[in-house]
Formats: C-alpha cells, structure tokens, sequence
C-alpha cells in the first residue's frame, strides 16, 4: 500500500505533529509514504522526516496557487491513497480528483469544530462540492464529526477515528533543570504550548496570571510561535509581568519542558481535539483547559475546565491548585490514567484499518 500525504507545510501544530508521529509508525511498518507539501519550511518536524525513508515533495509557490492541482496529479500516479490535512489543501487534492485514476482513493483528516468559512453561506455549497470529492473523512472527535456533519451532511463519509500522541515519549521524559531558564527552585511553572492564534488565546491565560503573579514564586512559560505572540509581549509588558513570563519560542523539546513544569493550561476559543492536553496528561501534569466542544470531551473528568474567556474563573481554578497540593496530585493522577486512551499505536491501526476498507 502506497500513500500520499498532503499537507500545507511543517510548521509547528497538532496536525503537524500527529501526521510526523503517523508516518514515522508507518515507516517502520515498511508501507511506501510521500508527503507533498504546498510550502515547505525547515523545522525540527522536518529533520525527523529526512531520517525516514518518506519520498518529500516539495513546492515553494504560495498557499493558495493552483499549480498544486497540478503537481499533485503529477505525484499521485505512484500512489493508492492521497490523504489530506488542513485547508487549503483540502480544495487542491479534491479539485485534482477530476484528473485522477478513478482507483486513487481520496481521505481528508478534519481537525477543527470551526474555521472562518462556516461563517459564509456561500462556502456551504463549495465545501458541500469539496468534501463529496473524498471517498473517508476522519473526523478527529465526536464534535468535529457533529459539525461536519451539520455543515455538509455527509454522514455516510466520515468515520470518527480520535487523535493520538505517542504517550510513552512524554511519560518518560527527563525533565530539564530549572536554573537553565533562570527560575528558581521553588517556583510554580505554569505552562502552555500553542501557537500564538485567535483560536489558542494566551491573552485570557496572561491576565489571570496577572492576579497570581501577587505571589513572586509563580511563573508562566510560553511555548510557541504565531501571528499574535507580540501582542502578547505587549500584554506582558503592560502588566509589568516582563520578569515572569517566558516566551520560548518554538521548541522541538517540549516533552522535557512539560517535565519541568507544574501546571499545563490550554486557553482555546475553540478547538477540534486539544492534542496538546493529551501530551500534558501523559507527562502526569494537571491540566486546566476552557470548557470548548472537542477539547472537553478530552479533558472532563480527568483535568480541570474554566469558562473560556473568563479571565477570573481561570485564576481560580489555577490557584486551587497551586495551594492545595493534594488536590494537584489527585488532578494528575486522573490526567496521566486518561492519557492512556489515547496512544499512537491505536490510531495508526485505525488509520491501516481505514485505508484497507478503500
């Protein structure tokens, strides 16, 4: 079995991670695997790639130009299954399918309850066009399936097939030394690893630390690139919280920051899974995420959950587990066990399993 993944680039994020995670089991399964990418950027993720046997094709035109119809034509002629993540290759691997042998099996991953296009009736009919074009379409979470469903009615094609990490790499992490980003012994991390987007809200996240930070041993990590990290240093700087928050950046050694931390916070408006929750719970850290369809489902019963938005209950949420110690361990205890059901090795059989039926 060959198949082609085709995603926009290798920036860092959940989708990103999952499908480098993905091909490197499928490699060691010896299944041939190429990943077309519409902008390819060097990242950690892309090193892990180049020591696989993965075929890498490459464009450097930008997101949204046609010719990627044309170079994933040229490139799916070795291959059984083209699989999909993230718009705009979504609509490119779709329009490609009128030019493909009708035996090239098309499959999208939907990865999010919402996008700007759901907001426009005018992408109902076009996406109704698009998503008929694919044979499967996983749906990462029971709510993404929900609102897929509710936005092109294609029950019959969409399987539910939930994200994974691979949760042995987290649990067995070493954790670094403190004193490396100059934080004392002593001190209260709190963490979060996101890209800096309207959907991850580091903003709601940096104000309720804000009402903490009265007390000098607590500290926020940030991890992460995007569009809107300045304007969460301004925020910073505005709150006068410049010595106690730490913006890191992008960082392919997450697992060993997570580690060091004592808290994990995923702020989202909105999210289809909340992958980075999994990856907080198989480290054995207590996790407070908002309470947004996708990433609940992930969370309750195991981790903490807050309105999202709501700076106040945030901050209270966080502070009933920095004082209560036992609270905190009885919180990570539950979130470690949960961690468990979402292993890498059943999603990539899932995957196996899909392709196949096809």
């Amino acid at each position: 079995m060959k198949i082609l993944y085709v995603i926009n680039t290798l920036n860092i994020g959940g989708a990103e991670k999952l499908l480098v995670d993905i091909i490197e089991k499928l490699d060691d399964l010896n299944y041939k695997i190429g990943v077309y990418f519409l902008n390819l950027e060097n990242t950690f993720l892309l090193n892990r790639l180049l020591s696989t046997k993965v075929h890498i094709y490459k464009s450097h035109f930008s997101f949204y130009s046609p010719i990627h119809i044309y170079n994933i034509i040229k490139y799916a002629k070795e291959y059984d299954i083209i699989h999909a993540n993230l718009f705009p290759s979504l609509y490119w691997v779709a329009l490609a399918r009128v030019f493909l042998n009708s035996k090239v099996k098309l499959v999208y991953t939907e990865h999010s309850t919402y996008n700007k296009r759901r907001g426009k009736r005018f992408f109902a009919y076009v996406e109704g066009f698009i998503y008929s074009r694919y044979d499967k379409i996983i749906a990462i979470s029971p709510q993404v399936r929900e609102s897929l469903i509710s936005w092109v009615a294609l029950s019959q094609k969409i399987e539910m097939i939930e994200n994974a990490i691979d949760v042995h790499k987290y649990q067995n992490a070493f954790p670094y030394n403190r004193t490396m980003f100059k934080i004392q012994n002593g001190s209260v991390i709190i963490l979060m690893s996101a890209r800096f987007t309207l959907a991850k809200d580091q903003a709601t996240l940096i104000r309720a630390f804000a009402l903490l930070n009265q007390n000098n041993n607590v500290v926020l990590i940030l991890v992460g690139e995007g569009p809107l990290k300045k304007d969460c240093i301004v925020l910073a700087s505005q709150l006068g919280l410049q010595k106690s928050i730490f913006f890191l950046g992008a960082r392919e050694d997450i697992p060993q920051i997570i580690q060091m931390s004592d808290i994990c916070v995923l702020s989202s408006h909105w999210e289809g899974f909340g992958l980075v929750a999994i990856e907080y719970m198989a480290a054995g850290k207590p996790v407070i995420a908002s309470d947004v369809p996708g990433l609940n489902d992930v969370v309750r019963g195991a981790g903490v959950l807050f309105e999202a938005g709501n700076v106040h209950d945030l901050f209270v949420k966080l502070q009933s587990l920095i004082v209560n110690a036992d609270y905190r361990r009885e919180v990570s205890r539950r979130c470690e066990k949960r961690s468990m059901r979402y292993d890498i090795s059943r999603l990539v059989s899932s995957y196996v399993n899909l392709y196949k039926s096809l």
